[in-house]
């Protein structure tokens, strides 16, 4: 009964391939998609991220006298 079975699968598997390797017209016809042209342009873009940025430390500068700064020395 093995055997019979060995046979059934083997010709089944036969005629398949027999089948499936014959040629004939394609059953699609093809169409036409339409085309656009597209254009050689540079474009700038921008993107905005939001973000805080801080250094590894935070240092605090005093001026060494009292007042307003009226000049720079050596200018």
């Amino acid at each position: 009964m093995n055997k019979k079975r060995l046979r059934l699968v083997f010709l089944c598997g036969a005629a398949l391939l027999i089948v499936s390797c014959r040629e004939g017209a394609p059953t699609t016809a093809q169409q036409a998609y339409p085309v656009a042209k597209v254009a050689c342009e540079s474009v700038e873009t921008t993107a905005d991220y939001p973000a805080t940025i801080r250094g590894r430390q935070d240092v605090q500068i005093y001026p060494q006298v009292e007042g307003k700064l009226t000049a720079r020395p050596g200018r």
